[in-house]
């Protein structure tokens, strides 16, 4: 359960980077969502492969 009703997180993602370089800033962006659920981090695979499958729009394979 979350300790909180919101929170708001910002990443800037220069244009540059390849779709295989995105789950750095994904996991970024999501840290303090987290953190609001008693901390917990997903393992870096786990948003890697996540990022690649919403990319290939495979995410109901998830």
């Amino acid at each position: 359960m979350s300790r909180s009703d919101e929170t708001e997180a910002f990443v800037r993602v220069p244009l540059e980077v390849s779709h295989s370089a995105f789950a750095p800033h994904v996991a970024k962006a999501v840290g303090p969502l987290f953190v609001l659920f008693d901390g917990y981090e997903p393992p870096q695979e786990i948003i890697e492969k996540c990022v690649q499958k919403m990319i290939k729009r495979e995410m109901s394979k998830v």
